[in-house]
């Protein structure tokens, strides 16, 4: 028999089993707690008590040993300690349930520990007739009897096998957990829910019992804003003097706080979060795989949290935006009705001045008649498209929707505006592509847009330059376009143009005019025309050229889903 080995031979009395290295002393029961926590744990499963005693004894220093006396009670045990056994040593001959059977139900607790086989005999098993779909994993095996060497060996290389195996297998189940609990924090509608739902993934899905957050107040107090287990129901309590936290925790959070960065200690670990937030988890053996995923599911959290700030800001301003806008509306309703009244009545009687008093009126009160008359008409002007601006961006737009024939309407646009184009020198030019005979639309509406747009392009391009009204058609639009050879655009203004009462350049140059070059107006031509083809169910494409020109595009769509009708 050799000196270094185990044998299943029972020893008579109390005789030290040969082959065993009895500790030369025992260490203080206190320090074998503190140690048990850091070591591995190991079950070991034999139906000879002698042979776990020797094993035992050999491997106690290093690990934790759990026993048991048959592969039932082993299943047993393997369940209730499942995540803390790194290695399993089992006989392979024992009564009721062998240790070939044993690793086939272990494979259904576990595929994560792997297994070492105690053997009497060499070729008495083989791993192809221990392992199958489902049995546990198997590291290696031990030949009876057993050297202390080949047993500390076999040990160390399946809790080697065990770590990485868990590893692997927590790393997926921690990313897996990760994108659910970050998929819950931004589902939540307000800050209060987002921290408490942290609070609750945090203690959910990490070795971490209990948590709780802070906030410093005005007056730097850290106060508990909610928390799981020992700090529920706190809210509003300083965490000084709390029973559950040490002055060493309060000066870890606020060095949290004014450092901007993780602190811990032995029993806490405290994290600063967006806009001075602070979460704090209960921190004992606390493995260091939990801590960074921690660190980046607060980080997620604090991404979370920013974005919630940053919608509630534009949330806010979208509302006083949209009160604003609403008040607008309601100020140009006024406006134009307060114009309109006085501006019937001042028509009325100039009307009534023209019939009967004219002949009587020497040449310079007729003159004076004149000008009171086309300043009369420019207000009118002004409160309709006050007017129409204020009907076409409500909700109660009506279309009228006819089949509308472009030459036509193209030449009594040109009639409207050819006296400007004459008194500027200007070159009015109109194409309609061949086989372009007619279009659907709101012929009021549409007319509207273009004469705007012409309009502008003869009050924004110099004396003697060319205005062009083309028409043509894709698949499934058709595009009416307006150019000019004036003055340009620059691309940053492309977006504003379109918003109401908006003029490009400095304002304190404005001067008022029909056609008159640079003439400026109340800002409303373009605002109207986006609305009109909108309405439509269309867009406007604009493209320019700083002293090159302009070209505005109608698309209107062949099948109109008008936005009211």
């Amino acid at each position: 028999m050799e000196e270094n080995n185990v044998t299943r031979r029972r020893p008579s009395g109390r005789r030290r089993p040969p082959g065993i290295d009895v500790p030369r002393h025992r260490r203080r029961y206190t320090d074998h707690l503190v140690e048990k926590a850091h070591k591995k744990t190991i079950l070991l499963v034999d139906d000879d008590p002698l042979v776990r005693s020797a094993m035992k004894m050999a491997i106690s220093d290093d690990y934790n040993v759990l026993e048991a006396e048959d592969g039932y009670q082993g299943l047993e045990v393997l369940r209730n300690h499942v995540s803390e056994i790194q290695c399993v040593v089992t006989d392979i001959r024992m009564p009721g349930l062998n240790g070939s059977e044993y690793m086939a139900k272990a494979g259904e607790v576990t595929q994560d520990v792997y297994f070492v086989i105690v053997t009497g005999h060499k070729g008495e098993v083989t791993e192809s007739k221990l392992i199958s779909d489902g049995s546990g994993r198997l590291s290696g095996f031990l030949e009876k009897p057993i050297s202390n060497d080949e047993l500390k060996y076999q040990i160390q290389k399946a809790v080697e096998l065990t770590q990485i195996q868990q590893d692997r297998a927590r790393a997926n189940y921690n990313a897996q957990q990760l994108v659910e609990a970050v998929e819950t924090i931004y589902a939540a509608t307000n800050e209060d829910e987002l921290l408490q739902l942290i609070i609750d993934n945090v203690s959910r899905f990490m070795s971490v019992k209990t948590a709780f957050w802070a906030l410093a107040d005005s007056r730097n107090n850290l106060l508990i804003r909610g928390g799981s287990d020992r700090f529920s129901g706190l809210i509003g309590d300083p965490i000084e003097g709390n029973p559950n936290l040490r002055s060493a925790d309060v000066e870890a959070v606020r060095k949290a706080i004014e450092e901007d960065t993780v602190t811990e200690n032995e029993h806490i670990m405290a994290l600063p979060l967006y806009n001075g937030v602070i979460l704090l988890f209960g921190n004992p053996l606390i493995d260091a795989r939990d801590k960074n995923f921690i660190r980046t599911y607060v980080r997620n959290a604090e991404q979370a949290l920013e974005r919630m700030h940053l919608y509630e800001k534009l949330k806010d301003a979208n509302t006083k935006l949209t009160q604003l806008d609403k008040m607008k509306t309601k100020f140009t309703d006024i406006i134009s009705h307060e114009l309109r009244t006085p501006l019937a009545s001042m028509k009325g009687y100039l009307f009534l001045l023209d019939v009967q008093a004219r002949p009587k009126l020497d040449e310079e009160t007729t003159q004076s008649l004149e000008i009171i008359n086309n300043c009369t008409n420019k207000l009118v002007a002004i409160a309709n498209d006050v007017t129409n601006l204020s009907r076409l961006t409500s909700a109660e737009i009506k279309l009228r929707l006819t089949t509308i024939n472009l030459a036509q309407l193209f030449q009594d646009i040109q009639k409207e505006v050819e006296l400007f184009i004459k008194y500027r020198n200007q070159v009015f030019q109109t194409h309609i592509e061949e086989g372009l005979v007619n279009i659907v639309g709101d012929q009021e509406g549409i007319s509207q847009a273009i004469k705007n747009l012409i309009m502008n392009a003869i009050k924004f391009t110099p004396d003697g330059g060319t205005i062009s009204l083309k028409a043509r058609q894709t698949t499934s639009t058709y595009e009416i376009q307006v150019s000019d050879t004036g003055i340009g655009i620059p691309e940053s203004e492309f977006e504003n143009i379109f918003s109401g009462f908006y003029e490009v350049g400095d304002t304190s140059y404005h001067h008022s005019g029909t056609f008159e070059f640079k003439a400026g107006g109340l800002g409303l031509g373009l605002r109207i025309v986006k609305s009109i083809v909108s309405a439509h169910g269309g867009d406007v494409r604009v493209e320019s050229e700083l002293e090159k020109g302009s070209t505005f595009t109608l698309l209107l769509p062949k099948t109109i889903t008008p936005a009211a009708t």
